[in-house]
């Protein structure tokens, strides 16, 4: 089968518009392509950026709480002994009423502190460790015999209670003048994070 010259000339058109279709095609798709990339690419450095601004703030935030840790620390070693006499005497006064006691000439001592060693594995792990504050108190109570014995019974289940001594002056059957020593123990927990 022979062509003519038009017919050829025909087929060179239909062949360079087909290659020229295919050209725009491939180019089309390695453009899309490329874009998709560029997005991701642009999203994966503003996340970078993102992370690195965190980090460089989380060094200035622990700063920041190293220094509110250790004011914290100083203002409550100072705040703690009067804070402490106001607990006491709202604790051990409360506690007599509830018993049937009525107290006078309470006594408190300003509480002093001691470090308690971390309890757990070891500091690292958070484990839980702090201060404990310990006031002696001694007051003066009036109320019946079975007032004094709930009063007792009711510190002995009190674990920041300890009674060190007691005597009472009156008669059996009726009222008691009581004079209580005390110590009163207070934690301040802390953790290690």
């Amino acid at each position: 089968m022979k062509f003519t010259t038009r017919e050829k000339r025909l087929l060179y058109l239909l062949l360079l518009v087909v290659l020229l279709a295919g050209i725009v095609l491939v180019t089309q798709s390695f453009s899309e392509r490329n874009a998709v990339r560029a997005q991701q690419l642009t999203e994966l450095q503003s996340e970078s950026a993102r992370v690195r601004a965190a980090c460089e703030g989380a060094d200035e935030l622990q700063t920041s709480l190293d220094e509110l840790q250790t004011e914290a620390a100083s203002l409550e070693a100072e705040f703690m002994p009067s804070a402490a006499n106001a607990y006491i005497d709202d604790k051990i006064t409360a506690l007599a009423a509830d018993c049937g006691l009525t107290t006078y000439a309470l006594v408190l001592e300003d509480a002093v502190n001691t470090s308690v060693p971390y309890f757990g594995s070891s500091a690292e792990d958070g484990a839980l460790g702090g201060i404990v504050w310990v006031s002696q108190s001694s007051f003066t109570a009036a109320g019946r015999e079975s007032a004094l014995l709930a009063f007792l019974d009711a510190a002995q289940a009190d674990p920041s209670l300890h009674v060190r001594s007691f005597t009472y002056t009156g008669t059996r059957g009726g009222t008691l003048q009581i004079q209580f020593s005390l110590d009163v123990y207070m934690v301040t927990a802390q953790t290690t994070e």
